[in-house]
């Protein structure tokens, strides 16, 4: 009976010390995203948006580019479509239509990408090296 007694202390004990150390973790920094181009499609119906997403601290600056919908304001997350690490000038990263349907990403990064998608929302995305 003692002994399930302390078992039962010891488990408390140990409970309360890592939820005292997940409390105590200090939270990473929000995020930011910084629009620097933003391209409508010939027939209005989708953006593409090429943007800088920075953490802060220590961590890199990524440029990512996102095909999001006419009315669609707030970049939120991260792109859906491309991303590399560095800024936008560094991978010298530059979106454009050639059609309502085909989206170009010229980029110097396209071999360090860490997403290059080639279809999302019935856009394709075609690369080129800069």
């Amino acid at each position: 009976m003692k002994r399930k007694r302390l078992l039962a202390g010891g488990m408390v004990v140990a409970v309360a010390a890592a939820v005292g150390t997940w409390v105590s973790v200090p939270e990473s920094p929000p995020c930011g995203n910084k629009l620097v181009q933003e391209a409508q499609s010939p027939d209005g119906i989708r953006r593409a948006l090429l943007f800088e997403r920075s953490c802060g601290g220590a961590l890199p600056t990524f440029t990512h580019v996102s095909i999001v919908g006419p009315h669609d304001k707030k970049i939120a997350v991260g792109g859906n479509t491309f991303v590399t690490e560095g800024r936008s000038d560094s991978t010298a990263t530059r979106i454009r239509w050639s059609d309502p349907r085909t989206l170009i990403v010229a980029t110097a990064a396209r071999s360090s990408a860490t997403r290059t998608e080639v279809w999302k929302k019935g856009v394709l995305v075609r690369y080129e090296d800069r």
